[in-house]
This record gives C-alpha cells, structure tokens and sequence, in this order.
C-alpha cells in the first residue's frame, strides 16, 4: 500500500474514531458535559502528517456531524471548527518544551477568543437572554468549560506517543 493511500486509510480510521469517542462520551457522564476528546485522533494525525491533513480531518468530520447527525446545523459547524486555530500553532513533539508549551497556549489562546463570539451568536439565536446575561454565563460558564476542554485534549494528546507501539510503528514507516 502506498504511503498516500496509507495516509487517507489512516485519516479515515481517526475520524471515525473521533466518531466513536464522540459516542462514547454521550454514554460515559462527565457530569452531563461533552469534554471533546473525539478531537484527540485529529490531533495524532496532525501529529504525525501535519496541518494540512489534520485540517483536512476537522473538516470531514464537521461536515459529517453536521449533514448526519447535528441538529445544530451551521452554527455547530462553526463551533467545532476553532480547533483549527489551535492546529495553527501546535508545534510537534520533536520541538524544544519550552517552545512546544508556548505554542500550545498561543493556540489555546486562539482558540478561545474565536469561540467567544461563537458562542455569542449561538446563545443569542437559542435563548432570549439579554445581552449582560449572555456575557455573564459566557465569561462564567462556558469560556472555563471550553478553557478545560481544551486543556484536557492537549494534554492527553500531548502524551500519546504512537511510535511506542509496535503494530502502529510497523504500519507507519514507509
């Protein structure tokens, strides 16, 4: 099998496997909140391919969710696209620490401020909350919830290292 070929077999499997993380999450209560680790397969192929190919993950697994199974429709397209912006930055494992952990928080950060009016919009269009409500359970309650969203997937994607397992070795060298 090609390594093209090899990518896109790959690609497929890590979104997918978002799908059933995605799942699974549903099921296993975190308090009755989404966490967002179906993100984390993203990110490992972002890892290993780099930012073209992890966007090009992001991408068909929003407009899968959102054609399928959303009922979100757009606005939720636009809210599980801003993980881009922390693509942007996220330097690869091989960097220096420092600069690895400096980038990561130049992403979250991105991340974060593109999410506010997002979920300005999306609040505004679902709710009839005047607008210093909508400020104050946006800056109380769900930019924390995202922050620690966020948080969790860079960590637990920062500490899977997929070259340590034999199988997943053999299958990704060319």
């Amino acid at each position: 099998m090609g390594s093209r070929t090899r990518r896109v077999v790959i690609q497929a499997f890590a979104i997918s496997l978002s799908f059933w993380i995605g799942i699974l999450e549903r099921y296993i209560n975190f308090g009755g909140i989404q966490v967002g680790l179906y993100v984390i397969p993203i990110l490992v192929i972002h890892d290993l391919y780099g930012f073209r190919y992890g966007t090009e993950c992001v991408l068909c697994y929003n407009i899968i969710k959102t054609v399928f199974f959303s009922k979100a429709g757009v606005l939720g397209f636009m809210n599980r696209l801003p993980v881009i912006f922390y693509m942007i930055f996220r330097k690869k494992k091989d960097e220096k620490i420092k600069k690895m952990i400096l980038f990561d928080l130049i992403g979250i950060s991105a991340y974060l401020i593109l999410k506010i009016p997002i979920s300005y919009i999306f609040w505004k269009t679902s709710t009839n909350l005047e607008n210093l409500n909508l400020f104050n359970l946006i800056f109380t309650c769900i930019i924390p919830f995202n922050l620690s969203s966020i948080l969790s997937v860079v960590l637990v994607s920062r500490f899977i290292d997929l070259k340590k397992f034999k199988f997943v070795r053999s299958y990704l060298e060319v």
